[in-house]
């Protein structure tokens, strides 16, 4: 059975797409510089959050929510998106949100008091909104099934850099400059993505294909795609774990710095494993998903997780192994991300053509909304102990190990028909 099947009609593409030609390395990387647009709006900031709280005179709890409405906004942004890149198109709304990006980053650099950083964060989060679900959906329009996981496999390794690249670039420029310089930054990344969006992307959606837009109807078509039950299940196995992830992020700097004593100067490169961790499964995944097949891979790697998550657990309610006990859990736990995220990517747009903007709109929204949810529990239950955070990985391990086998028809994930 063929596992890549190109979408039909794209007469207006190029050549090298219609004939199902490898998608050129600038091309990957422009998608991938446009999704990592979200996460460099948060590790840019988190080591200026201090000196932010010092500039406009407020707590630190009322500039942690610049960072809580962001990854909000990004979520409940994408649910608005996903049917508009159906109806308009994939370009204009990715021009669209990147001119709001631009606009409101240097609107945060001029902000005068914290609330107006928190509305204007909001609103920036709407722009990167944008980027995520254009992507997936553009993806999509190019190929399916395992060819579509590698690509996207691909752009995660390039998104990946961010979380690398950022603190420390940021934590450079605080020595010298005000935090206001991390958001001129941003906005210069913008304006760089626009023009490479504006002369070096194609629209991949043809006037004909498109869909007509009903505000009415939205709840209907979002219901409807998850009425799904394979659809479902890779929604819930990918939400699941990028819960996971946000529990780590949240919890991680207190296990680490406070908990077990670890020097704040080494934290980053313990932070640093998991992306690394994270980029080396991508690869793997991108090299051999063509062979494997998209389903054992998740068949695999939800196994692996989950037992990752169960040690993490383990080590955390015992003590026993301290820091190095209950660290190579978290790193595989994590890591796995790089092999589920892509292939539930894939398995969940691959019956969607025309309309996997708004497929693609509830998959992006779910996770944040699931990984904010994820982050708040940890920090309600927070009692000075590694549990609370090891407890939402553990669950979230389980609970989409779980979802990929009670809701995925397993032959379904083996194949990709048209």
């Amino acid at each position: 059975m063929p596992t890549t099947c190109k979408y039909d009609g794209f007469d207006s593409m190029p050549e090298t797409i219609r004939k199902g030609k490898p998608t050129p390395f600038l091309r990957i990387f422009l998608l991938a510089a446009v999704t990592a647009s979200a996460g460099l709006s948060i590790d840019l900031c988190l080591p200026a959050l201090p000196f932010i709280s010092d500039s406009l005179t407020s707590d630190m709890g009322q500039v942690q929510q610049t960072i809580s409405v962001f990854i909000l906004g990004v979520g409940f942004g994408q649910l608005i998106y996903g049917p508009l890149a159906d109806h308009f198109g994939r370009k204009p709304l990715l021009i669209t949100g990147l001119v709001v990006f631009i606009i409101t980053s240097i609107l945060c650099a001029l902000a005068q008091s914290v609330e107006q950083l928190i509305a204007f964060r909001l609103l920036q989060s709407l722009g990167v909104a944008a980027g995520a679900v254009v992507m997936r959906a553009v993806v999509r329009d190019f190929y399916q099934g395992e060819e579509a996981a590698k690509v996207f496999s691909q752009i995660m390794l390039v998104v990946l850099i961010a979380p690398l690249v950022a603190p420390l670039m940021s934590a450079q420029l605080l020595l010298w400059f005000s935090w206001r310089i991390i958001f001129v930054i941003l906005a210069l990344f913008g304006l760089a993505l626009l023009v490479g969006v504006a002369f070096k992307l194609p629209e991949t959606l043809p006037a004909r294909e498109r869909t007509k837009i009903s505000i009415r109807n939205l709840p209907r078509q979002y219901v409807a795609v998850l009425r799904d039950r394979n659809t479902l299940g890779y929604f819930l196995c990918g939400s699941f774990t990028f819960a996971g992830m946000f529990a780590f992020v949240a919890g991680s700097p207190f296990v680490y710095i406070q908990y077990y004593h670890v020097p704040v100067e080494y934290f980053g490169f313990l932070y640093a494993s998991n992306v690394l961790m994270i980029s080396l499964l991508s690869w793997v995944n991108s090299q051999v998903i063509e062979e494997v097949g998209l389903g054992r891979m998740l068949n695999d790697a939800t196994w692996l997780s989950m037992l990752a998550g169960i040690a993490v657990m383990f080590f955390a309610v015992t003590g026993m192994g301290g820091l190095w006990g209950i660290f190579p859990g978290l790193v595989v736990f994590i890591g796995c991300l790089g092999l589920i995220a892509a292939n539930c990517n894939a398995g969940m747009l691959d019956p969607f053509g025309k309309s996997a903007g708004t497929a693609s709109a509830i998959m992006g929204a779910g996770r944040f909304m699931m990984g904010g949810v994820a982050s708040m529990i940890v920090g309600f239950f927070h009692d000075g102990t590694p549990v609370p955070m090891a407890a939402v990985i553990c669950a979230s391990s389980v609970l989409a190990f779980l979802s990929y086998r009670i809701f995925v028809d397993q032959e379904h994930s083996t194949s990709t028909a048209c």
